[in-house]
């Protein structure tokens, strides 16, 4: 939504604040301009300001009766009442001619924070020409928009089938997931790289033969992957493909009189994911 207001802060003296967001809206700067009234001076005719969002920062254009006169870029803060102070206190230190005073004074403390993103994610994991189904639930911790962050998560996926004699075996592995990474582009589109170390539960079950067991072991790994998504208000769809590499040999055997079959458990998945990541920060 567009708004644009007028006001006489002096005789005189005409200022115009556009905007085409409504964080924080040309209405809410105004509220916290006339605080900033008796700041202004005299002389000044046809004073226009601009607010712009631009990649997450709030950009802050001034004129006066001549070309652009003076440009602020603002980092993104921790919310709109923020912003429109820090907005209006230097507009007003423009219309004064203040050299910083003002500005320091009235600037609020950032303190950075860290935001909680919770991702669920359907994945499709192969290995080899096996193919399983699976699911993930992850969290990511860091700072609004991009940068370093840590990721921890879980993911399982459904039994895979290979040939063991006369017979097959069944094995699949569900993993904690714990890393960290870093995230580009902070604005619409975000890009993420990581990698991360995995703890898994490693489940083997034989079928087909006269006796069959099933056995449960622990299971080590690393992994690195990358995702793309796009913000859509609150939420963001993605896609993610992720390499894990099981540094824990495991065997499933079987024997017929005499004769011991093993067959080794694969150690290398790839995992290609699609879904939805919440909060994070974003506005």
């Amino acid at each position: 939504m567009s708004a644009v207001l007028a006001v006489g802060l002096l005789v005189f003296e005409t200022l115009t604040i556009q905007g085409t967001q409504s964080c924080p809206s040309a209405e809410e700067v105004l509220t916290q301009l006339r605080t900033f009234a008796p700041a202004a001076t005299a002389g000044r005719a046809e004073q226009r300001v601009r607010l712009e969002r631009i990649d997450g920062a709030l950009d802050v254009e001034l004129h006066a009766d001549s070309p652009l006169s003076f440009h602020r870029r603002l980092p993104r803060l921790r919310s709109c009442a923020e912003e429109a102070m820090v907005a209006a206190t230097i507009i007003a230190a423009w219309q004064g001619g203040s050299t910083g005073t003002l500005l320091a004074a009235r600037l609020p403390r950032h303190r950075p924070r860290i935001a909680a993103e919770v991702d669920v994610a359907f994945v499709a994991a192969f290995a080899g020409s096996a193919f399983a189904p699976g699911a993930a639930l992850e969290v990511r911790l860091a700072a609004p928009g991009g940068g370093p962050g840590a990721w921890l998560g879980l993911f399982g996926q459904t039994p895979r089938d290979f040939a063991l004699g006369d017979g097959s075996a069944s094995w699949s592995r569900s993993a904690f997931r714990a890393g960290f990474g870093y995230r580009f582009w902070p604005g619409r589109w975000r890009l993420d790289v990581r990698a991360e170390g995995l703890l898994a539960l490693l489940y083997l079950q034989g079928s087909g033969f006269e006796k069959t067991y099933r056995h449960f072991d622990f299971d080590v790994g690393v992994g690195a992957g990358a995702r793309a998504g796009v913000q859509l208000g609150q939420v963001r769809p993605f896609v993610a493909l992720d390499v894990a590499g099981w540094l824990r040999p495991a065997q499933a055997w079987a024997t017929k009189g005499d004769t011991r079959v093993t067959s080794e458990v694969p150690r290398l998945d790839v995992l290609l994911s699609a879904g939805i990541a919440v909060g994070g920060g974003s506005r």
